[in-house]
């Protein structure tokens, strides 16, 4: 693909407030847009540097394509945006780290809250003094809960290493990072059931605690692949346009 072209294009998509998915469709139309006018160009001179200065003119300005492409998203996507981006604090050129430690800092911070509400609940208004002793499970919860995210998040980003994308599309080429990303992934969500497992059974262990830990690391496994499976063609191909320096 046409570099220039591609920054002319991402010029307008960029800012626009919807999902990649979408994005990802804006970017085709209108790089498939601007490349026929700009051949159409360079028919006439051959000049490569005047053809596309010409298709830009053609074209148009960024601002104004902006506004008609922003005027014509539904209301409902730019909403939905809008909140993703406020739940999960992510950012243009934010690191995986600092996005995935955010994360799971907001996420552990609200399940506290409501935990907190909860017991505060339950002890003042009921006056029910037993409720102050589950505290210590709902810290727990909320601790391992916020820790899942940051390790899921780093995993998937290791998981999405091991794909590439070219003009045959989206290609499995570094079997073992998704190897070690899922069973990762699976480890750390069966480690959280031991503790939460230890924290109430007092001890006692039954034949049924090999299932309970089999169970989710299976289940984790498999849905990690699905996961990052479907995200890779539209993760990789917003990060090869999403990369790009403009100038």
């Amino acid at each position: 693909m046409n570099t220039d072209i591609m920054k002319t294009v991402e010029r307008v998509v960029r800012p626009l407030p919807c999902d990649k998915t979408h994005k990802n469709r804006m970017r085709a139309d209108l790089y498939s847009q601007l490349e026929r006018i700009f051949e159409e160009e360079l028919a006439k001179d051959n000049d490569q540097a005047a053809a596309l200065g010409r298709a830009k003119v053609r074209f148009g300005e960024p601002v104004p394509l902006q506004k008609e492409l922003r005027a014509a998203l539904p209301s409902l996507q730019q909403w939905q945006t809008a909140l993703d981006r406020w739940i999960t604090g992510q950012r243009e050129g934010m690191s995986t780290l600092r996005y995935a430690a955010g994360f799971g800092l907001r996420t552990a911070g609200v399940l506290l809250l409501f935990f907190t509400v909860m017991v505060g609940f339950g002890t003042f208004y009921l006056q029910d003094p037993i409720i102050m002793m589950v505290w210590p499970l709902f810290l727990a919860i909320a601790s391992l809960f916020g820790t899942n995210c940051f390790t899921h998040i780093i995993l998937g980003e290791l998981g999405l290493s091991a794909f590439e994308v070219d003009s045959r599309g989206v290609l499995l080429m570094k079997t073992w990072r998704l190897a070690v990303a899922a069973v990762g992934a699976g480890f750390s969500v069966t480690f959280s059931f031991f503790v939460l497992i230890k924290a109430t059974s007092a001890g006692v262990y039954g034949g049924w605690v090999l299932g309970a830990f089999v169970l989710p690391m299976v289940s984790t496994i498999v849905l990690f692949l699905i996961v990052v499976g479907l995200l890779a063609q539209v993760e990789l191909e917003d990060r090869r346009w999403s990369q790009l320096q403009l100038d």
